[in-house]
């Protein structure tokens, strides 16, 4: 008499658990996003283009690998000047091989740090995703 009872507290219980948070899905980073992060971090320390256009599609990359000398450090200065610190991606939307991601980080402009909106666009192409094009915008607080 006792065993249905409790089986009937059994379930109540297990519902409050679930619903309680004990049970949480798995945090994980898309790959699109985590190939981002890791141009990001490879960006900060590369001291050579070619160490960073792998990240790229095709039609950046081959042009950026062919870069020597003079030519090489100015790419690699132009790369530097877009970066984006502390990235976070709020929005992500994968359609097909394209994937489209949103987002908010520091950028640096004329001597200024400020809060950034950033919007990525990354393609599947050669069996991983790659960087088409990234862009973030701020405001220089005084500046119109």
């Amino acid at each position: 008499m006792f065993a249905p009872a409790k089986k009937l507290l059994v379930i109540p219980m297990l519902l409050v658990f679930l619903a309680g948070g004990l049970f949480q899905a798995a945090r994980c980073e898309s790959a699109p996003r985590a190939t981002f992060y890791s141009y990001i971090r490879a960006l900060y320390y590369a001291k050579r283009v070619k160490q960073v256009s792998k990240y790229w599609i095709k039609n950046g990359r081959v042009p950026m690998d062919e870069c020597m000398g003079t030519a090489e450090q100015a790419k690699l200065a132009e790369l530097k000047s877009g970066y984006i610190y502390e990235p976070k991606i709020l929005t992500e939307v994968i359609d097909g091989n394209v994937c489209t991601m949103k987002g908010v980080g520091w950028g640096s402009s004329q001597g200024h740090r400020l809060r950034a909106k950033l919007d990525v666009v990354m393609i599947f192409e050669e069996g991983s995703w790659k960087i088409q094009y990234y862009t973030w915008q701020g405001e220089i607080p005084g500046h119109y």
